[in-house]
C-alpha cells in the first residue's frame, strides 16, 4: 500500500482507519476469522484490487490454517503493546 498510515487519504491511511474502527476493546482476544474479515475490509477500503485481496487472503490462510493448524474460530491473544 502506498503512503504512510498518517498521510490522510493514502491507501495505508484508509486501511488503518478501518482497522481502528473495527478493533475490539484493548486487551480483548479475537479469532482468526474476525481478524481476517478486518483485513479484507481494510484492503477493500484502500482500493486494493479484488484479485490481489483474494491472493493475500489465500496466502494468509495457507499460513494460519495450513501451517499453524488454526481454524477461523481459533482465538488469538490480544496484541502486544
Amino acid at each position: 500500500m502506498r503512503g504512510p498510515s498518517t498521510l490522510i487519504g493514502s491507501e495505508h491511511y484508509l486501511a488503518t482507519q478501518v482497522q481502528a474502527a473495527l478493533a475490539p476493546a484493548k486487551g480483548t482476544p479475537t479469532t482468526y476469522g474476525f481478524e481476517r474479515d478486518i483485513a479484507e475490509r481494510a484492503l477493500r477500503k484502500a482500493g486494493v484490487r479484488d484479485d490481489d485481496i483474494d491472493e493475500a487472503l489465500r496466502r494468509a490462510d495457507r499460513y494460519f490454517l495450513g501451517q499453524l493448524c488454526l481454524s477461523e474460530d481459533s482465538f488469538l491473544g490480544p496484541p502486544d503493546e
